[in-house]
């Protein structure tokens, strides 16, 4: 479930967490559909060199799930008004719960 809910959080696409980024920091958040991929593929470089490759694949197929899903773009809120600070630190607890959610070996198999 926690691993689910971290995916869900990512800041990319018609995911929550692209939404919740959105509403906080505005158009802005259209260029980490070019950081977060290349930070996935980063993170399995590294499960791959320190990890003994496990997971890797997990994180190759979210970097290409986010390539993907990130060029249809986010939606276009109904309201664009300005966010106020509560709103603002619920977003940010959003984020955050996303934050600890992540494990960089979701999945351990042993034979």
């Amino acid at each position: 479930g926690a691993f689910v809910t971290f995916l869900n959080l990512l800041p990319v696409g018609q995911l929550d967490g692209a939404h919740v980024s959105r509403a906080l920091v505005g158009e802005r958040v259209a260029a980490l559909r070019y950081v977060l991929p290349l930070a996935l593929f980063g993170l399995a470089a590294a499960l791959l060199v320190f990890a003994d490759g496990q997971a890797v694949g997990v994180w190759v197929l979210w970097g290409l799930l986010t390539l993907l899903i990130g060029r249809a773009g986010t939606a276009t809120p109904l309201d664009d008004a300005p966010v106020d600070r509560r709103r603002q630190a619920v977003g940010a607890l959003a984020l955050a719960l996303g934050a600890l959610c992540f494990t960089p070996v979701p999945i351990v198999v042993t034979v």
